[in-house]
Order: structure tokens, then sequence, then C-alpha cells
């Protein structure tokens, strides 16, 4: 199911590098959406639209849920 009917959302994730250790020490996860179209979101966009439907701790628990998620596999 759908969050918010018509948009796609997905994780990215961001390797986040030391400079001072030369190596990779983690990643942010970035959340994507897009429309049936296949057209990406802006932040702009995406996030009005996800905080007019959920709370704030709803928003976080769903972001959560899917960047675990797509992290294992």
């Amino acid at each position: 199911r759908q969050p918010i009917p018509g948009v796609h959302l997905r994780s990215t994730f961001q390797s986040i590098f030391s400079v001072s250790h030369g190596k990779v020490v983690g990643h942010e996860a970035l959340l994507r959406g897009e429309d049936d179209r296949g057209t990406e979101l802006t932040p702009g966009e995406l996030f009005p639209q996800l905080v007019a439907r959920y709370s704030a701790h709803d928003v976080n628990e769903l972001c959560t849920r899917l960047h675990l998620g797509s992290f294992a596999r």
C-alpha cells in the first residue's frame, strides 16, 4: 500500500566519508518519491504531502521502516 496515492517512495543511500580515516564510516538514508508517471518529486513537493496526511511521528516511522527494509535488501 502506498502512503500517498499515486506516489511511490524509495530509499537512496549516500555514503559518509571520513577524510581523517580515509574511508566510508556510514550512510545517510534519503527519502525519494516519484509520481505514477515516474517523475521525481522534489523534497518541497513530497514532504508537504506527507505531513498533510500523517503526524511527524508517523512520517518518521514510515521513513525508518522503508530505510531499514531497503538497506537490508
